[in-house]
């Protein structure tokens, strides 16, 4: 595997995705460092709408910038911005899978 692409339920993504319970939403987003406040209105659409949102931002994180934040907030969404160790690591705990069931 490239480090563009990971593994999610024995399939393999290339690129950068939004991942739901069920389903899985192709991103047009090259590099964390690409993250803008628009590319969240997507979740506006979602319902249930998440409440709590992860984003992987690859082998280092990245700070996102305040209109992001204040994007994120005003959807009062929960979030985290993590590397993907960080990100493998937290979704990969039982107690995230317990949370998310």
């Amino acid at each position: 595997m490239t480090q563009t692409t990971f593994n999610v339920s024995g399939i393999d993504i290339t690129g950068s995705v939004i991942l739901f319970p069920q389903q899985l939403l192709t991103w047009d987003i090259a590099a964390a460092e690409d993250i803008r406040a628009h590319h969240f209105d997507i979740l506006q659409f979602i319902k249930p709408m998440p409440s709590y949102v992860i984003i992987g931002t690859g082998a280092q994180k990245v700070f996102l910038e305040d209109p992001v934040i204040e994007r994120l907030k005003a959807f009062h969404i929960k979030f985290d911005v993590l590397d993907s160790v960080s990100f493998y690591d937290q979704v990969s705990s039982s107690e995230y899978v317990q949370r998310i069931e």
